[in-house]
């Protein structure tokens, strides 16, 4: 599952483990995290990478990159992980699954007697819904 759009932030999770940070630093752990969540994976372990991902283009915005990495990610099989972004990944997909597995299982409900449900709507060509309308025509009238 990747390019997944949303992720769940927890505002007073992550306010209690980041009030130390500064603006910047929020802006990359926030910029990180993004990339995190909407890959589905792990962060690189290429350092000039994780900087063009932040935008970290001069000393000061690489060094809040370098310090955001060493507070909150973990280097691990040649990519940085985090452990809470690990954990709600998990959580997506299982919720997936779940979601998945249950709307499959209704619509074998749904369908498996090979009932009528919904049939005739479906199986038979329909004509244009104007042309059974119950509107009168108008007759033309002869100009005098």
């Amino acid at each position: 599952m990747s390019n997944n759009i949303w992720y769940a932030r927890y505002p007073g999770d992550y306010t209690r483990d980041t009030a130390h940070l500064s603006m910047i630093e929020h802006g990359a752990y926030t910029l990180l995290l993004d990339h995190y969540y909407s890959t589905s994976a792990p962060l690189p372990s290429d350092i000039s990478a994780l900087y063009r991902i932040c935008r970290a283009f001069d000393e000061t915005e690489r060094k809040a990159v370098d310090s955001i990495l060493r507070q909150f990610f973990r280097l691990e099989a040649n990519s940085y992980h985090n452990s809470r972004a690990d954990l709600e990944l998990v959580r997506r997909a299982e919720q997936h699954e779940r979601l998945s597995n249950s709307g499959k299982r209704g619509a074998e409900k749904r369908w498996a007697d090979d009932s009528q449900a919904n049939g005739p709507a479906i199986a038979g060509s329909q004509s244009h819904p104007q042309s059974q309308s119950s509107v009168t025509p108008i007759k033309e009238r002869k100009a005098v």
